[in-house]
């Protein structure tokens, strides 16, 4: 086996350009090999954006004819990678990955590594992505043969990226950037990246190492004079890739793009999709139509306008043919994307809409101003800032708005994030989205930023593993790796590969062993069990010690944490009607899990996704049932930013019955780090798409109206997509994969289970709880 050359650790370093390919257009690099060289060893390390979802993604290739090649790719249907060689039309050697990479709205680095010289067959292909080793299986023909040579380096061969621009073979839609190609060597990923300590992220540092033979290659489109000198080659070497369907014409067919991996910006987002039908995405997830003139087609962006005091400003430019039926916006995160409506037909639209000859700007099917100029054509603006919405035409703001002198803004009164979008309502036009990765047409008002995850605000938790943790270990070991988290903390642990209870432990009751819950069980505290197989560990850092807290009209014992809206309160009963208990947080309480510790009761849920902060409804966590009503013994409500109110109950159940001890675990959202609400599931395995705003660690799911147990999805028993591994908290049962896939996404998940009554029943509503690995301003794609 060749040694893995690390070279030094490198500098961490700003991508400043990436090329943007439109997958329709015959778009790639290539060259023709001149000389021979090493064809069987290699490295490639490379960044790369997915664009439309429906199409290949072509990483590298060594093209000699049609009957034989080398390839690395996503495939367009499955989205996983696909290594593979022909040999006089028969396929030679072919490898996949398990994991699936289907997640648009970041950027992903690979790194492959090809020696067919090396003595086990398995580390003959090998890949990493964002540092992180993906496994490779048997696929067709399988791993290359002792000492095969490939179609890369080989002289007359076609090599590059993108389409083949021979036989056109593969439509890439995308952006990529970053690019070394080193002939003859085994380069380790840390040569190209290393992990942030300031975030956790993965970033990509300045590779200081050679490119080996005369093959070798750097890629990073800095020269955008000509489409000729975006494909120079950086390395010495002189390999220069050669256009085919690139463009340095100003406007919408600009391929050069300030969107890198050091400065992700917005795209259109093809997997927020509504049940009727969606805009055809394509142009590297820039450009919109409608594939179905029967309904109004929505392009939502991947990233939205803030509330940090900062204005952001984008534009939609209608290409195409214009028909009075064409619209811009914004839209929430949880809006229902209803294709069926006109836009501003539903309250969380807001939107100037064509209607015939003239344009209505409306929300929740009201009008704010009719009769206005009508999208004819050229660019429709938008730009906000706290709280405050604009939208103009052609360099002219409706309502004689100025948004830089903070004047005629349409609406006002919104609240963040809210997502730009475009609609259109029959199969001719079509829009193209900027949202400054390239030349504005016209220039943002002053003090109004782009929109990407560079300038957005700075999140309170830079890194979520100071607050969250998920630990796999086997036997004893997890109790104390999970223990060991945090000082003070909450701790479930569940063993995966054995039908036992869940065993929860926290720092108000004594985390030592001898005060255990179980989530499955109404039982009272108990002894801590070891677990005998595999098991998962989630921790909680509930920042302080135990302390008074006498703000309500109990007094409570807290450990809180309020930098990441968690707590853990304990209590006494008294049994008196109108009581308050404090909760350290700081903030209103958006869900609160309750237990009795010394006797017998459910586990009582309140969650702002079943009947809003004032609760009043309840699930129970040991327990599939669906929501009980607040006429039940067991209400807990009326949360402010200091408590939560308690009914006495009975002789079984209820938040205060006298003498009895109480355990509650509390959490709000802080942004970036934590958020808690709900979906509607669409029954299909295009399931709904929910915006989080970081990439989770931990996703817990749950049906509202219908009986269905608990699921908790987490980053680290899958560690690439589709996420599978489920457990569920109201079961004793061994993980299985029975709830159905999700994606975990650099801005949130991805239901992938069509019909699945866990996580996706069609009209049903999913609350849950998702508690971030990376915030989305740091994140790579997943």
């Amino acid at each position: 086996m060749i040694p893995i050359l690390a070279f030094g650790a490198g500098s961490a370093y700003s991508i400043a350009r990436s090329l943007r390919t439109r997958g329709t257009t015959n778009a790639g690099l290539y060259r023709a090999v001149a000389t021979t060289t090493n064809r069987r060893t290699y490295t490639l390390s490379r960044w790369f954006k997915l664009g439309a979802l429906d199409q290949g993604f072509m990483l590298w290739q060594g093209y000699t004819n049609a009957s034989n090649w080398t390839s690395f790719i996503v495939h367009a249907s499955s989205r996983q990678f696909s290594f593979a060689q022909a040999d006089g039309g028969v396929g030679n050697w072919s490898v996949i990955s398990t994991a699936a990479f289907r997640d648009p709205g970041a950027w992903y680095h690979v790194v492959i590594q090809i020696d067919t010289t090396d003595a086990t067959a398995t580390n003959r292909v090998r890949c990493w992505v964002n540092g992180v080793w993906v496994p490779l299986s048997v696929s067709g023909a399988g791993f290359p043969s002792l000492n095969k040579d490939t179609h890369i380096n080989v002289s007359g061969a076609q090599q590059g990226f993108g389409y083949e621009p021979t036989n056109y073979l593969l439509p890439t839609d995308g952006h990529h950037a970053d690019i070394h190609f080193i002939d003859g060597a085994l380069v380790a990923p840390a040569a190209f990246g290393k992990t942030d300590p300031a975030t956790g992220a993965w970033i990509p540092i300045r590779y200081d190492g050679g490119y080996g033979g005369a093959n070798g290659a750097f890629h990073d489109f800095r020269d955008a004079t000509s489409a000729a000198t975006l494909g120079h080659d950086h390395s010495g070497k002189g390999s220069h890739l050669t256009p085919s369907g690139i463009s340095v014409t100003t406007g919408v067919t600009y391929d050069p793009s300030a969107d890198t991996p050091t400065a992700n910006w917005a795209t259109l987002n093809p997997l927020r999709r509504s049940q009727n039908i969606v805009a055809a995405i394509s142009a590297a997830n820039t450009r919109a139509k409608s594939p179905n003139g029967s309904y109004y087609a929505r392009a939502v962006a991947t990233q939205g306008f803030e509330d940090d005091g900062v204005g952001r400003y984008c534009e939609f430019t209608l290409t195409t043919a214009h028909l009075g039926v064409e619209a811009f916006g914004v839209t929430t995160a949880t809006a229902y994307v209803n294709d069926a409506n006109v836009a501003g037909t539903d309250a969380g639209e807001w939107a100037a809409q064509g209607n015939g000859a003239t344009t209505n700007i409306r929300n929740n099917n009201v009008n704010a101003f009719a009769g206005l100029t009508l999208w004819t054509g050229g660019v429709a603006m938008i730009a906000y800032r706290a709280g405050k919405l604009w939208l103009g035409l052609n360099g002219v703001w409706f309502n004689a708005g100025d948004p830089a002198a903070n004047t005629g803004a349409v609406y006002s009164g919104l609240a963040g994030p809210l997502f730009p979008f475009c609609a259109i309502g029959s199969t001719t036009p079509v829009i193209d989205a900027n949202f400054g990765q390239r030349d504005f047409v016209h220039a943002p008002p002053a003090g109004f930023l782009r929109l990407n995850a560079r300038s957005s605000r700075d999140p309170a938790i830079k890194n979520p593993a100071a607050h969250v943790k998920v630990v796999t270990d086997t036997g004893a070991g997890i109790g104390a790796a999970s223990l060991g988290s945090f000082s003070n903390l909450l701790v479930a642990i569940k063993d995966r590969a054995n039908a036992n209870n869940w065993q929860v432990m926290d720092s108000v009751r004594g985390a030592n062993g001898l005060n255990v819950l179980q989530f499955n069980t109404t039982a009272a505290n108990g002894s801590y069990s070891t677990p005998a197989g595999n098991s998962v560990g989630y921790a909680f850092n509930a920042g302080t010690a135990p302390a008074s807290n006498t703000q309500g009209t109990l007094p409570s014992t807290v450990c809180a944490n309020p930098i990441a809206g968690f707590s853990v309160v304990g209590w006494t009963g008294t049994g008196t009607t109108g009581q308050t208990v404090g909760h350290g947080l700081g903030a209103v309480p958006k869900m609160i899990i309750v237990k009795k510790v010394n006797a017998i009761q459910f586990w009582y849920v309140a969650h702002v996704g079943i009947a809003g902060t004032n609760f009043g409804y309840h699930l129970f966590l040991n327990s599939p049932g669906a929501i009980s009503g607040m006429n039940d013994p067991y209400y807990i409500g009326g949360p402010t930013s200091a408590t939560f109110s308690l009914e006495p109950g009975n002789a079984n159940d209820g938040g205060n019955q006298s003498g009895v001890q109480y355990v509650a675990y509390c959490w709000t959202e802080i942004p970036g780090f934590s958020r808690i609400g709900s979906y509607v599931g669409n029954g299909a395995a295009d399931g709904p798409f929910v915006w989080c705003g970081f990439r989770p660690r931990l996703v817990m799911l749950k049906a509202v109206t219908v009986g269905t147990n608990w699921v908790v999805y987490d980053a680290a028993r899958n560690a690439s997509n589709g996420v599978d591994r489920t457990l569920y908290p109201n079961l004793t049962a061994v993980e299985d994969t029975a709830a159905g896939d999700i994606d975990i996404l650099a801005n949130g998940f991805k239901l992938r289970e069509g019909g699945g009554v866990s996580t996706n029943n069609s009209g049903e509503t999913y609350l849950f709880l998702a508690l971030a690995e990376t915030p989305f301003k740091y994140a790579t794609a997943r």
